[in-house]
């Protein structure tokens, strides 16, 4: 029985050597146990890499291949879903502490103006609905817009850009059980000092685990008072990235979504946007769409 194993693991031997003997002989090809051996274990470990790597991939831990290439580009539609900004006010624990978003005192009005080529369009107000998980004060989020890049500014295609602003309180733009604030408590408002807001940015990455696109929120803080505006350009780079989850063969899926957002900031007077908005106005950002596109 010993003989016939031993035979059976020579008969698989894949390292024989083919040898013409000057002699005639039946068998003109070498193998041996040892070549028998080494032979079962290289088709035993490829065939377990192989299952194993079967297995990485049914549990979507065997990470994709993502291609995305840097290009410039001067025409570009884009539809921001979900969630794109969020501020609210740190709180300070002060005894005298004032919420300026609060809808019954409104004292720094958020509104959101519409441009198309550079020309405005429309401006609306936000409802105060919302509160920050973190300190449970009103939050103020931006959400869905509709941006369009074109360096041509031509009429069949404008470029359209939105610009937010945070200033006094206007009643032609107060929304239904809104009421701004008092010139009192504006007045004590604005001699406080250290008016501290978080402004949270959300883009989104693809998480090659759940093989989703997932948000990130960037966080920053800004202060405010109330001699200068702080004047916010929020450029929006998106990505428009290849991810092969094939396993044998390719198997393409192609996400678009925003991948970044470059902030330039500068601090200017408080009636720069006076002409614009006809207000004063303390926190200003305008969102665009970035030249730069990943695909």
């Amino acid at each position: 029985m010993l003989r016939r194993l031993t035979q059976g693991i020579k008969q698989i031997d894949r390292f024989g050597v083919i040898f013409r003997p000057s002699v005639i002989d039946l068998n003109p090809e070498y193998k041996s146990i040892f070549g028998g051996i080494a032979t079962l274990f290289l088709y035993g470990s490829c065939l377990a890499y192989f299952c194993y790597q079967i297995i990485q991939w049914q549990n979507n831990t065997l990470l994709p291949k993502i291609t995305s290439i840097q290009t410039s580009q001067a025409e570009k539609y884009f539809y921001m879903e979900n969630f794109i900004s969020s501020f609210y006010m740190r709180k300070n624990y002060r005894n005298d502490e004032i919420d300026p978003f609060d809808p019954q005192n409104i004292i720094l009005q958020p509104i959101l103006s519409k441009f198309s080529n550079q020309q405005l369009v429309e401006s609306k107000s936000f409802q105060f609905n919302s509160k920050s998980s973190r300190y449970n004060n009103s939050e103020i989020i931006l959400e869905n817009l509709e941006l369009n890049l074109n360096l041509e500014n031509t009429n069949d295609n404008p470029q359209i850009d939105y610009i937010l602003s945070f200033g006094t309180c206007i009643d032609l733009f107060l929304l239904e059980g809104q009421k701004c604030a008092n010139q009192s408590m504006v007045d004590i408002y604005m001699k406080q000092q250290g008016h501290a807001m978080l402004m949270n940015n959300y883009v989104k990455e693809y998480n090659p685990k759940s093989m989703q696109v997932e948000n990130v929120k960037k966080q920053s803080l800004t202060m405010l008072n109330n001699d200068t505006t702080m004047y916010f350009q929020n450029q929006i780079r998106i990505s428009k990235t290849t991810i092969d989850q094939g396993f044998l063969f390719p198997s393409e899926i192609i996400k678009e979504f925003p991948v970044d957002m470059v902030l330039i900031s500068q601090s200017i007077d408080t009636q720069s946007f006076s002409t614009i908005f006809h207000r004063a106005t303390y926190l200003v950002l305008a969102y665009s769409l970035n030249e730069i596109f990943l695909r």
